[in-house]
């Protein structure tokens, strides 16, 4: 095998690397349009049963004291469980305690 020949097999090895290494960028660069996209939506969708309450204060920017009061949980205490089981667990139908959550954020939005 000659000098020339071990170049252009060098050549070629780099110039795949180069390539796979654009395609992963692009792929990474897609994927975080993609996510940043989807979080800047979540704000707007209604809230839902399957809600925890800390996603609820982290997406929607509304009292922990305030929600943990709508769900009669203690302010302190996160207890990992959705807006649904904590409704069922206090003998409330979980569209009303929607309801209260929305109007929760309701006023945090506008509070006049």
């Amino acid at each position: 095998m000659t000098l020339r020949q071990t170049r252009r097999g060098r050549r070629f090895w780099l110039r795949l690397a180069f390539v796979l290494a654009i395609l992963a960028t692009a792929v990474f660069a897609l994927r975080a349009a993609w996510f940043a996209w989807e979080l800047s939506e979540r704000a707007e969708r209604p809230v839902a049963g399957w809600m925890t309450p800390r996603y609820i204060v982290a997406v929607y920017d509304v009292d922990p004291q305030a929600l943990a009061a709508i769900l009669n949980i203690p302010t302190d205490d996160d207890p990992g469980l959705s807006v649904a089981r904590l409704a069922a667990a206090s003998g409330r139908s979980t569209e009303t305690v929607l309801d209260d959550i929305d109007a929760l954020i309701d006023l945090d939005r506008n509070p006049e």
